[in-house]
């Protein structure tokens, strides 16, 4: 198997923080688009690097992250992050002086039985959920941002 999702970022150049990446979707509040997403829409690596939060594709296959950077957001860009539970997963909210970016993420505890546990298994040498051992830090990181 091959490297890590986050050893993959550092590889890039990127200062990323060890713990702090997780598998999220763009987040929807109507419900049938929630089920078009569930199996069409396309997940990403959230990222929490020294001075920004980063957004990867995941590569077609979900084996790892495409090189190019899909979303940069500078920390002092961030005006406001919030964190809620929504159903099965947590709303993340992350306002900023552009725009503001609302992604989805799948709690830990049932991530072992959905998309994001099977693609952080499957990218990870030793066949660990990252995206569940990762949520906790990475959440408490966005939030304290600002």
């Amino acid at each position: 198997m091959g490297k890590s999702i986050f050893d993959q970022i550092k590889d890039m150049g990127y200062q990323a923080i060890e713990g702090q990446t997780i598998l999220v979707k763009k987040f929807s509040e109507n419900l049938s688009q929630q089920v078009i997403d569930f199996v069409l829409s396309d997940y990403y690596v959230l990222q929490v690097c020294e001075g920004e939060i980063l957004l990867f594709e995941m590569s077609k296959w979900g084996t790892g992250v495409k090189a190019e950077v899909y979303r940069s957001l500078k920390f002092e860009d961030v005006l406001n992050v919030s964190v809620e539970n929504y159903l099965m997963n947590y709303k993340i909210t992350i306002e900023n002086k552009e725009d503001t970016l609302v992604l989805s993420t799948q709690q830990k505890e049932l991530s072992g039985f959905r998309f994001s546990g099977l693609i952080s298994i499957g990218t990870e040498p030793g066949s660990k959920n990252w995206h569940a051992d990762n949520l906790d830090r990475t959440l408490e990181a966005l939030k304290a941002i600002v």
